[in-house]
Formats: C-alpha cells, structure tokens, sequence
C-alpha cells in the first residue's frame, strides 16, 4: 500500500501460513493412501526442507508431477514403487534405442535422460515416506501430538530460512500441538482421523496481528472495529447478499425446532443474529465524522450485475430525504453525497488531484489522460517501449487483419534463422507428421515445432483414451497374427480360424489388458470393464470379417509390424526416399501394421489397422489423400514395393477394426496416387520451411463444430475466434500453398 502503515487482524489462518500446509497437507497425503493428487499438492505448496535425502523436492515438483503422471501414479506405496521402475526402465529402453539420424534431437535425448533422472529421485523421495507414519490404530493424543510435532521438524526448512512471521506461526503451531496433548485428560486414546480433525480445526484461527492499532490504515471485518474511533471509515462491499451476508438455516437445528425446543437463547435464532449485526453496523458506522459507504455494481467472477444492499439504501434514503431504491441510484448521481463509477476507466478521472499510490497508478492515469484528449494509445510513450502494452496492440492489429501475421501464423521471418523448420535429406520423417500439417500447420507447430503436449492426470481418466485404445488393437493383432504366423498355424485361403485360434486371441488379450491395467491408464473400474468387453467383440467379430476377405482375395499375412527407415533395426526394411521435382529428398519411416500376399505372389495388400471413428476418412472416395491428410498408405506401399521388387499390383488400405465403423476399409492404389504424392509432399514441406502455420479448424465435424479441434489437444490455447480469423485471412496469397494440397475440380488424382 505505497508505504502506508496498516494494521489490524492478521486475516491469515494458521493453517494457510507455510508450516500449517506443511503438517496439514502431508496428513491428507497419510489419509489419501499417498494419493497422487495429494503427494503433489504438498510437494508444491509446502516449503520441505531442501536438504532431505539430496534431493530439492521443492526445485523438482513440477518435473515429479509430469514424471507420476507419464508413470501413471494413482496412490499407494507399493504402486509409486512399482509404476514409477516401470517408467524409469521404458525411459532406459527409448533412450538406448534412440537414433541419431531419427527426429530424436540432442535436447530431446537429454529431455528424456532428465526424465529419467527426475523419476529415479522420486522413487528414492516416495521410499523415504512411510518412516514418517502417524501412531498406528488407536494411541494417545500425545503420540499424534509428538508425531506432528516430528514431521515439522523433519521437513521444515532450518529456522534462519523462515520469515520471521512463519517462524511465529510455527511456533504457534507447535504449542497447538502441546495443548492437544492435554486432550488426554478428556479420552486418553483416539485414532488417525479424529485428531486430524481436531488439528484442522486448532488451525482454523488467525496467526495474529498486524501493524500497530492507532496508526495508518486499520482494516478489519466490521465486528472487529466494535467501539473504536477513526478520522475516516471506508465500508466496503455492501452488495445485496453480501452486506450483510443471506442467513442460512442450521439443517440439524433449524428456526422450528429451536422454537419448539425453547433453544433459542441458547443456541441463537437467526433473527437475534441478525439484531446483533444491525447493532454493530449502526455502533461503527457512529465511529467516525466522515463515513463513506460502497458497493460494486458488478461481479466479474458471475459477470452479472449486483444490487446495493438494503442498508445502503437505508443510508441513501436518509441523505436524499426520501425512499431510495435501487433503480433510483442513477438519478440521483447529481448529489454531492454520491458518486458512481462507470467503469474502471471511469474511475481514473476520480483520481485527478491525487498522487499516485504507485509506478502502475501512475501509468494508467497517463494512458486514461492520454485517451480522453482523444489521442490513439498506439502513440502513447508506454506503447513505444518495447513492452507488454505494443505487444498487446500489435496481437490485436495483427490478429483482425486480413492477412496472416506474426501472431496468428505467419513466421516467414524465422525460416531462414532456425533449424526448427528444416526438413531435409539427412532427417527421416514419419507420414503422420506431415500429415499433421495438412491438417491444422498451428497443431504441426505447437506439437512438432515447440515440442508441447498434453498432461493429463491418471486420477482424471475416466476410461482408456482414443490413443491408448488403438495402441492396444494394434499390439494385441500383431501378437495374434504374428504369433499365428511364426508357429505355422495360419489357415489357409479361404479356411477360417478355429477355436483355438480364438481362444489364443482373448488370452493376448488378457495379458495385454494386464499390462495396461498396470500402466494406470485404464481410468474407471466400471468403465474400464465395459471397454474390455467392447474391444473383445470387436476383435472377435474382425477375425470374422477377416476370414471372409481372406477367402473373396486369396491373400494371407506375409509381415506384421514391419518397420521401415530405422536405421538402428537391422530387421527393418530401407526408408522411403522421395524425389521432389526441385530436387529435394524426403526420407520416410514407419511402422506397417500388416502385409499380405496372394497365391501368385504378384498381389500385395498393404494393411494399416484403425481403431477409431472411419469419419474423417470419408472424404478419401473424392481424394483418396485428402489433402494431405492421408499420406500413410502410398508411403506404406512404396516401402514394401522397394523391397519387393516393381511390376507387383499393391493395394494399401485403412482397415477399421470395430463394430461402430462397421470394420470399413478404404482402398488406395499405388499407381493412382503416387504422382500426386509428390506434389502434395512438396506443398507441404514448402508451407513448413516458409514458416506458415496458421490455424486451421476445418469444415464442421460429425457434431457441428470444426473438425480439426474436436479432440485438438491444444484446443485451449489456440485463440478462440479461430473460425472467424481464418474466414478473414484464407485469401491471403501466402496461404496459397495449402489451398493447393485440395484436389481440384477435375483434376485426375494420378496427375
């Protein structure tokens, strides 16, 4: 407050002050079971000693939040233990098998080492723990007593490290502690949830008081300020409901049976409380010869307007001379007595007169100055300094324009001065990346370029993600069929799978349901168990669709999982090297679900498996790759052609493995596309290297809004009139190149 000395009431509770979360949180971390939630808010807003078994579980709570989440962390012990060796070692094995020619940069190597680093001393933190345990089942008050008294002095920073206010409140927190033992005279024993109650209501009192009564500004609640005297009294916030605050009815003991019981002298009716509050209200608003009564008008939290409380127009009636509601305040803002506030804006021109109370007072009174001689805010001092305010203005300017600009997209600028855009031969790219481009540039950017992703809490999963989901199809077919494949047990064309086969599948799938059960990213019992069900049906259903195109085609599985392009996997076949027609090479890599061939040998069907929705696939009739969004499958067939050998007729398909796609699967054919492939790659490289990443929502999805962001994961941090910004902006020429990724009208796709 620029110096002023205030004083009264400290309004802090000895259970918000630093050594209160400390205790209180880490006895919601015993009571959780060592919930993930729970450990995390402690680690986070409790000051624990940084010299705890080396680690500094301050410096590393945000890096161990991330770590619980990847591991999958809910709460128990014996779980911190075993998911987070289980996440230490996956994050050995992609360190070991990371490639130096693959999109593993050297930042994202040692990201990962960081991890893994940050997941090893987490381990090591969450073992320590359990020393620390509360008195078990029923024991003395003194035991729980001493217990807490021990934690705080086990986790809390030395004394010389406190401000000398937290050192007070541990001290109060302390001789708390030492009153509770005393609790011995009235029950000698009690158990872990009782005295965390009792504890949490000893906590529930202010740490003390601040400044010195007589002197500056005292603030206080108004019950506080009972019989005191003041040169001026500001009384704030007397909105409807507010001041004073609704009365509510004790549900165990309401107003009737008070009445009926005779109680209410004891216990306090609602109408004596509320003479109580009038009294005190009437006594402090006598307490000073210049009193000045407020409220606002507004609630910006409701964003709604509010009603001035009934005893502020009480007070209004009695200056004007006559009943004041409401809806008379307006008209009654002639009166010297009242003033009203328009706006924050509005409330600047109040201060004429009056020094500033700050640096930041000070500036918003030259900018509202500024506006009201009618000059542009553009042109203001504070505009020209390279700060907030002309990064502001030009978001704002550069956002309603109609072309692209450094702030929606545009960062032609940079694509010469970073090696973040480069895509060239020495790299190797996954279809899927560029595919991302094609789809939304600003998602190729956010995720590909800067490298962010979604967190999402293990506790917050209600069942297995989309992502999760299609991970386990894939690994539980690979088994099956690979499996089947290996041991010799394939039928043959035309001969379907027997009842050993599908009681090997649901066993795969069994095992691999453990697996990710383990994982923690099956979310809800109930729905995690309906999921399962689901998957089982839909996986012994495709065996029979799958027999059924066995027979019409003749085909039967040559590889499952056939990788190509990495370099450090001597079973992978050779990357895809595509030759634009300025000369650039771009080296594919991925991962081919499934290759068949026919009784000839000169038939290949190339599959890629979809565990999804076949919605966004449909467009693939008109286009078969949807303006770049479908790039997988010629990528897929030119990989098994170059090792196959030329002159074999292959067909790549998407094959949609549920009973909600109804097992759909979409045809492309190499020959029809391959030239087209190349030019679409080529536009889309170009867009990246150019810098050009503007948000794209797309048309409208299944369910009206834009189909690019139904499952974005940056949906809330991309700009929210997205829609408009791109109707405004998509004839700017720059974006040009990805208009072109469209199929014409006309155009034969094999051009």
């Amino acid at each position: 407050m620029a110096d002023v000395p205030l004083s009264g009431p400290d309004p802090t509770l000895l259970s918000e002050t630093p050594p209160g979360k400390l205790l209180f949180l880490f006895l919601d971390v015993i009571e959780s079971d060592y919930s993930r939630e729970s450990v995390m808010r402690w680690l986070s807003e409790s000051p624990i000693s940084s010299s705890y078994d080396d680690v500094d579980p301050s410096a590393q709570a945000a890096v161990w939040d991330v770590a619980s989440r990847n591991a999958g962390v809910l709460k128990g012990l014996d779980q911190w233990a075993e998911r987070l060796k289980r996440y230490e070692a996956a994050l050995s094995s992609r360190i070991k098998a990371a490639d130096p020619l693959d999109e593993t940069s050297p930042a994202k190597l040692r990201g990962l080492q960081q991890m893994r680093s940050a997941a090893a001393g987490l381990a090591r933190f969450m073992v320590g723990l359990p020393r620390n345990n509360p008195p078990s089942g029923i024991s003395p008050w003194a035991a729980f007593a001493n217990w807490a008294q021990d934690v705080l002095r086990h986790y809390a920073p030395k004394p010389d490290v406190w401000r000398e206010q937290d050192q007070a409140a541990m001290e109060q927190i302390m001789d708390l502690l030492e009153d509770i033992k005393g609790l011995e005279s009235v029950s000698e024993n009690t158990e872990f949830s009782l005295f965390r109650r009792v504890l949490s209501d000893a906590l529930q009192i202010s740490r003390g008081h601040i400044g010195s009564t007589g002197s500056g500004v005292f603030s206080a609640p108004l019950q506080s300020s009972f019989a005191m005297d003041f040169d001026e009294l500001y009384v704030l916030g007397m909105s409807e409901g507010g001041f004073p605050r609704r009365s509510r009815e004790d549900p165990m003991l309401p107003e009737t049976v008070l009445q009926l019981a005779d109680a209410g002298d004891v216990m306090g009716s609602i109408h004596d409380q509320r003479a109580i509050e009038r009294r005190t209200f009437l006594a402090v608003l006598n307490s000073a010869p210049r009193r000045v009564l407020c409220y606002p008008r507004t609630d910006p939290s409701a964003q709604r307007g509010q009603y001035p409380s009934p005893w502020f127009l009480e007070c209004a009636g009695m200056l004007s001379g006559s009943t004041v509601g409401s809806e008379d305040l307006s008209g009654l803002r002639e009166e010297s007595w009242l003033t009203i506030i328009d706006s924050p804006e509005d409330a600047l021109s109040l201060g004429d007169g009056l020094s500033p109370a700050d640096i930041h007072d000070y500036d918003l009174v030259s900018v509202a100055k500024w506006r009201s001689l009618g000059l542009p805010v553009s042109s203001h001092y504070l505009a020209k300094a390279q700060g907030a305010i002309e990064r502001c203005l030009s978001l704002e300017s550069g956002r309603e324009s109609e072309v692209l600009s450094e702030w929606d997209g545009r960062l032609t600028d940079l694509a010469d001065q970073t090696s973040r855009f480069h895509i060239g031969a020495e790299n190797v790219f996954s279809p899927t990346r560029l595919e991302r481009w094609a789809t939304c540039p600003f998602r190729y950017f956010l995720g590909d370029v800067l490298g962010l992703s979604a967190l999402e809490s293990p506790e917050e999963l209600l069942t297995i993600s989309p992502l999760e989901r299609g991970t386990l199809v894939h690994r539980i077919l690979e088994r099956f069929i690979g499996g089947t494949v290996q041991e010799g047990r394939l039928p043959k064309a035309g001969e379907p799978w027997t009842k050993d086969h599908r009681e090997r599948l649901d066993e795969i799938a069994q095992e691999e349901f453990n697996e990710v059960e383990a994982r923690g990213i099956t979310g809800r019992p109930l729905l995690w168990s309906v999921a399962k069900d689901e998957l089982i049906r839909d996986l012994s259903a495709f065996l029979d669709i799958e027999e059924e195109w066995r027979a019409e085609t003749g085909y039967s599985p040559l590889w499952v999982e056939q990788r190509f392009g990495f370099s450090d996997d001597k079973d992978s076949l050779p990357p895809v090297i595509l030759t634009l027609d300025n000369g650039d090479e771009i080296r594919f890599r991925g991962v081919i679900d499934r290759v068949d061939t026919g009784d000839s040998g000169n038939q290949v069907a190339v599959t890629d498996y979809k565990s999804g929705s076949n919605f966004s696939y449909q467009d693939m009739k008109d286009d078969p790759l949807g303006s770049g969004r479908h790039l997988q499958l010629p990528v897929y067939a030119m990989a098994v052609r170059e090792f196959l050998g030329a002159g074999r007729d292959i067909k790549s398909q998407y094959w949609f493995v549920s009973t909600s796609s109804r097992y759909e699967r979409k045809e492309v054919t190499l020959l029809e596309v391959e030239s087209r492939l190349a030019d679409v790659t080529k536009q889309i490289v170009s867009g990246i290297k150019s810098g050009v990443f503007p948000a794209v929502p797309g048309p409208p999805g299944r369910f009206g809004e834009p189909r690019n962001c139904r499952y974005c994961d940056f949906d809330k941090i991309c700009p929210s009139n997205r829609e408009a910004m791109w109707e405004r902006k998509q004839e700017d020429p720059l974006l040009d190149l990805y208009h072109d990724l469209a199929l014409k009208d006309g155009e034969d796709q094999d051009v």
